[in-house]
């Protein structure tokens, strides 16, 4: 895949995942959710440049690292069932930048992969946040208190649903 510029964004840095369909997350299943996993030294890579750059200790997120294609979809269709796991287990190739995101609440990296859109076009769900170009992400880290870091960009304005 190609160094991909994406309007504002380069993603720089290239690496593979694998598509999970109800991924356990605790002992228990997310049913109606899919991820991509990812090799985990991402997410502790970043969260140390973070945290050594600002001085704070960002906690890790509750699951292992992962992009989000979709999180419990609640009112699914018989056109989303047709589609439901049909790319289970396929190791796919993905872009992300080296720009570190947060609101008051989370860290992440942006990324990039055209399953992405492939799989959300067929589950009939949005593309991307209202007002913002983003095409998955990887949360790095959480922050212990809200805020902790004080002025920040919330990039997360209105997410929609199913998101």
């Amino acid at each position: 895949m190609e160094n991909l510029y994406l309007k504002h964004r380069c993603y720089h840095f290239e690496s593979i995942g694998r598509i999970i369909y109800d991924p356990i997350r605790n002992g228990a299943t997310e049913p109606w959710s899919a991820i991509v996993e990812i090799d985990k030294d991402l997410g502790d890579y970043y969260r140390l440049l973070f945290n050594n750059h600002f001085k704070v200790n960002i906690q890790k997120p509750n699951w292992k690292p992962h992009i989000s294609l979709f999180r419990g979809i609640s009112e699914y269709t018989p056109e989303m069932e047709k589609f439901w796991k049909e790319m289970d287990g396929k190791e796919i190739n993905f872009v992300y930048t080296k720009d570190i995101f947060w609101n008051q609440n989370f860290v992440w990296i942006n990324t990039y992969f055209p399953e992405f859109f492939e799989l959300r076009n067929k589950m009939g769900l949005a593309h991307t946040h209202e007002d913002n170009e983003t095409w998955g992400h990887i949360t790095i880290g959480k922050f212990r208190h809200p805020g902790q870091l004080g002025d920040f960009t919330d990039y997360t304005r209105k997410n929609p649903k199913n998101y």
